[in-house]
């Protein structure tokens, strides 16, 4: 996945990519405005909103 606007990522955009198994580097490579803390805030808010299994989670997968 390749971005090219400096516009903030959705939280369900870094999602997909963590579920993708994109590494960090790449995440902030696509979206350089996104805060040093903003995956794993992503990953706090998947936890709370798709529980411990958000990974593999069909909820998760469908955005909801």
């Amino acid at each position: 996945m390749t971005r090219w606007s400096a516009a903030p990522a959705p939280a369900e955009t870094i999602l997909a990519y963590l579920r993708a198994g994109y590494p960090a580097h790449d995440i902030f490579a696509d979206y350089p405005s996104l805060p040093i803390d903003g995956i794993d805030a992503v990953i706090r808010w998947a936890e709370a909103t798709y529980g411990a299994e958000w990974r593999t989670s069909e909820e998760a997968a469908a955005g909801r």
